[in-house]
């Protein structure tokens, strides 16, 4: 792999858009991938989803992930230990775009994708406003059943909070993909979206009682 090479960057508070957004100004190399600060990676994640990438020539590559925390593998069963696994499936952009989650966590971007997509400064759920987009871009995505992210959830999370002016942004995030669906002409992809809209407020809605 080479010499390991760090760049810090300094910059003032301005949320996770603004130093995602940073972060791939910066970057030199051919890909890109996020780890929260409360997160971490296993040994081979770069290593494992290069080769995912290069060898099936997908723009993004995902790995599972694991949760840890207070409501780890009962939260998601996705994200429990039972959950790993070593299968391997490969999506056009348009399958990946109802098979893959829009999280930043466990993915590794092929930097191309982030010519013309940033992620929108000063709003909450960044990835669900970007990743359909960057998964559409995409060609084709290649992923791995194995855990190689590892996800801290607390209970104090935004995203584990009832409805508040953030938590609102979740919903601006669904219609502009649905909207971005009915441009594209993916009309099952579109009613999908729409009818989750209504889902998530009243999650909201339930967490906020």
């Amino acid at each position: 792999m080479g010499i390991c090479k760090l760049k810090i960057i300094s910059q003032s508070n301005s949320g996770a858009a603004a130093a995602r957004n940073a972060g791939i100004d910066a970057a030199t190399g051919d890909y890109v991938a996020f780890v929260d600060g409360d997160d971490w990676v296993e040994p081979d994640f770069c290593r494992t989803l290069l080769d995912l990438a290069e060898g099936h020539g997908a723009g993004i590559a995902c790995c599972g992930l694991r949760a840890h925390g207070m409501t780890a593998g009962s939260f998601n069963p996705e994200e429990s230990r039972a959950a790993d696994s070593k299968k391997t499936s490969v999506y056009t952009n348009i399958e990946a775009l109802s098979r893959v989650r829009f999280m930043n966590c466990g993915k590794l971007f092929s930097k191309k994708l982030f010519e013309t997509i940033r992620y929108p400064k000063g709003r909450a759920f960044e990835d669900e406003f970007t990743v359909y987009k960057l998964v559409f871009n995409s060609g084709k995505v290649a992923c791995t059943g194995r855990q190689l992210y590892n996800r801290n959830v607390r209970g104090g999370s935004l995203t584990r909070s009832g409805i508040n002016i953030k938590s609102l942004d979740v919903i601006d995030a669904l219609r502009e993909r649905a909207d971005f669906y009915r441009e594209k002409g993916l009309e099952d992809l579109r009613v999908k979206t729409e009818k989750s809209i209504v889902g998530t407020i009243a999650r909201l809605m339930v967490k906020n009682r």
